[in-house]
């Protein structure tokens, strides 16, 4: 069983219930966010966060995606249904 997963639906229930905000450490530990930094480098993050991004190869990201979110809903998703255009 895993205990770490079950502790974030708990905790996914609390803020759905509460209606109640949370701090960036909280929703960090939830899962909710991947990264912290510091207020005064937040723009520097992002902006290399979005130059690593933007050098991986599309068809990559696209395909990493799909994996993910069939991990976590348990149905693949086609890329038929995928946009990729906006």
């Amino acid at each position: 069983m895993d205990h770490s997963r079950n502790a974030r639906a708990w905790g996914a229930i609390d803020l759905i219930l509460t209606g109640r905000s949370l701090e960036s450490k909280e929703a960090f530990e939830f899962g909710l966010i991947s990264r912290l930094v510091p207020e005064e480098e937040v723009q520097n993050a992002a902006l290399t966060l979005a130059r690593e991004l933007a050098d991986k190869p599309p068809a990559g990201k696209r395909t990493t995606l799909e994996l993910v979110g069939a991990n976590y809903t348990g149905v693949a998703h086609r890329p038929s249904m995928v946009s990729t255009r906006r």
